[in-house]
Formats: C-alpha cells, structure tokens, sequence
C-alpha cells in the first residue's frame, strides 16, 4: 500500500473522541461482558490502543450509560441513546456507576457489507490473478473472492477511502483518501502491504481521483485532490516525489486516466470541462480544454474510457451518440473484445459494438439496487456493478443482476 495524505490527530480519531471513550468505555465493557454475548451493541474500547478494529474508527462522546431495567441498558452517544442488551453474566446485577476491569477481548473485523457508491466513482476493481472484486467502504479496503465466498481487509487508512486505481501490472493499487492517499499491493493469498505513503504534507483536503500512467506501465501516478482550484499532480510513486502540479478546476473534477497510447498525457472530466493535460519537458503541465464540433460544452462530464484505438494529441470531440439512454450516463467501460458497456441513472445497461454505433443488447437493473455507478469486467462475459446505492451486483445481460455473496 502506498498512503498519500494526513491523518487527524496522528490516528485518525477526532481529539476528543478517545479521551471521552475511555471515560465512558469501563461501563460500556460492563455491561457487554463479553463481545460474543452481544447483539447489535456498539463496542467502546476501556482503553485507547485495546482494540484490532481499524484505528479510523471514531466513538462519538459517552454521556452517560444507564438501565432501562434488568436486561436492557441505554447508552448516550452525543444526541443518541442506544439501547444494549445486558449481558447473562451481568443481569440483574450491573450498575453503571461501578467500575471494573475490561474483559480479556477483541473485536476482530470479520465482514464489510455494501460499497461506497453513493458518492465515488469508479469503486470497483476486478483482479484477474486472484479472482477478488476490489472495493471500499468508509476507511477499509475490501477484497472479496465471490467464488469462495471472503474478504480480505486492508485497514491502515486513517481516514475514509475516496478513490482507488490499479496499475497495469494488475496487483498493485492505489487509493486516496478523505486527507491524503495510498497504494495497496495484494498478492493472491498474502496479506496486502504498505508500499508507500506519499504526500502527507501535500494534501490539505481529500484526494477524489488517482490514475496510474499506462504507456511507460505505471511509472507515473496521477491524484486530484478537493482544495478550492482542484489541484492535479503528478508523482513518481516509487521515488515518492511529486514531479508538477497545476489548478485543473474551481468545478468538482469527476475522473482522470493517463492516455494509454501517448506518453505525459493526461485526461480529466467534471462538472463543465473535459480537459486534455501534458507534461512538458520542464515537467510542466499544460490544459487544452475539449471542444465540439456543433455545441457548447456540456454542464457536466460524469465519466469518460478511452479506447486502444483512439486517436491521440487531440482536444476535439467530433462525433456523439445521441439518445444513447433517455438519461445521465453515470458509467462506461470497454469489454476485452473492444465492446463498450454503458449504464444510466435509470438502471439501464447498453452494449455496444466495438465502433460504438450499433447497439447489440440491454437490460434494466432493477432500481431498488440504484444506478449504475461503476462497471466492470469479470471472468468471460461475467460483469460486476456497483450502484448509487451502495450495492454490488453480478450478472451478464442474458441472466440479469444481482447481489453478490
């Protein structure tokens, strides 16, 4: 892993937030017992530094914990009351004003449920080598076997994850996060690795976007963070050097890629704006703004694949599927064979030929799911969705879609 930003505090918790947990913790371990006894109860660790949950995990201030009888206790987080379940060992008999020690457990993150769709693009990576779908939910990356049905967990972010990028070895990854962001490197069944944490003085707010380059096979990798201007940079990962940086926007930028038939070439998309960026010999970058044969710019730019057969040095868009859904694409990606896939806010896909003029097949995802936010190949024809909804769909268009397990 390769973490680029920085944290809150050193660990990611809000200042106040471990000293009010270990004031309140005691009482709270009290009344748990033990985390196996325990249904749907908040845990609060005794101490700070007791736990194996991901340490960006924050505990909102403990107030005051109380019974509501003998089996039941009330726990005052900030403005909310939880109610627990008091545990066997302890009914009856707890009372919260007594302090004890902590019992001799830990919790142990064991599953991650759903993705972060709602609000991040491109937050679905298919790895060939292993089989695992790679994805993440607030500070942990997930990478889920489908077939064999796990996970593996990497948890040392220090804060939410925002986006992730996968170089073309196809192992190694990037991610940024909600103040800076790293690189994952996963292989098959070892353990995911730190490889580098870069720019934790740089990034004063959330990286949005990263990219690997793909013409020199990765040795560049691409981040936009979230300032006032958008600041692109480019960086040698290994060296973890930053090489330029420029203002891409004051608008939201949505998506970046590296060109993959030009060297230094860089494309960008948001809200008003697709740009076309190369680095010049003094390692400066430079913007061209595209332009349209027959229109004014679109207001907003979504999402955008560039194709092995594309052209390149060129800013002008010459040609454009019109009525191509009936609404906003959120999503397109190309299929091994040269095939392009879109999806749109309405839950519905669409296959292309490989000249991207002819439809061939679509279907509708059922909308209880949410559109289609990010798409991307699997083994054979198999493809994987993730949507606004935060859901993870398999499927193809002859079986249709739905929730992986």
């Amino acid at each position: 892993l390769v973490r680029v930003g920085v944290s809150r505090n050193g660990r990611g918790h809000a200042p106040h937030a471990t000293q009010e947990a270990e004031k309140g913790g005691r009482g709270l371990q009290q009344v748990l017992g033990r985390a196996d006894a325990v249904q749907g109860a908040v845990a609060v660790p005794a101490r700070a530094g007791e736990q194996d949950v991901p340490d960006c995990v924050e505990f909102a201030a403990v107030r005051a914990v109380g019974c509501l009888d003998e089996t039941h206790a009330a726990l005052h987080l900030g403005r909310s009351r939880v109610v627990l379940d008091i545990s066997s060992a302890y009914a009856g008999s707890f009372d919260p004003a007594k302090s004890q020690e902590a019992p001799d457990c830990q919790l142990q993150l064991e599953w991650v449920y759903g993705s972060r769709g709602s609000d991040c693009r491109n937050n679905l990576i298919y790895l060939e080598s292993s089989g695992e779908l790679v994805y993440f939910m607030a500070a942990v990356v997930v990478l889920h076997d489908v077939n064999g049905g796990t996970q593996r967990h990497y948890t040392e972010h220090t804060d939410d994850v925002h986006c992730i990028a996968v170089h073309p070895d196809r192992n190694t990854l990037a991610t940024g996060q909600s103040s800076g962001h790293r690189k994952v490197q996963g292989q098959g069944a070892y353990p995911c690795l730190t490889l580098h944490v870069i720019g934790e003085q740089d990034f004063q707010r959330a990286v949005c976007c990263v990219a690997f380059s793909s013409y020199d096979k990765g040795e560049l990798l691409c981040a936009v963070d979230e300032a006032n201007d958008h600041h692109l940079s480019v960086w040698d990962w290994k060296a973890e050097k930053r090489l330029c940086q420029a203002k891409a926007s004051k608008e939201p930028i949505m998506d970046v890629e590296f060109n993959p038939q030009e060297p230094n070439a860089i494309v960008s998309c948001g809200r008003g704006q697709i740009s076309f960026w190369t680095i010049d010999d003094a390692r400066n970058l430079e913007a061209k703004r595209g332009t349209f044969k027959q229109r004014d710019m679109w207001p907003v730019f979504p999402c955008f694949k560039q194709s092995m057969n594309g052209g390149t040095g060129r800013n002008k868009i010459t040609r454009e599927l019109s009525g191509a859904h009936s609404d906003a694409v959120f999503s397109l990606t190309f299929l091994r064979d040269g095939r392009l896939v879109s999806g749109g806010r309405a839950g519905r896909l669409v296959l292309w030929d490989d000249s991207c003029q002819r439809k061939l097949m679509d279907t509708e995802v059922p909308m209880a799911y949410g559109a289609v936010r990010c798409i991307v190949q699997g083994k054979g024809e198999r493809l994987y969705l993730e949507t606004i909804k935060n859901c993870v769909l398999e499927g193809s268009f002859s079986d249709g879609f739905s929730p992986i397990s």
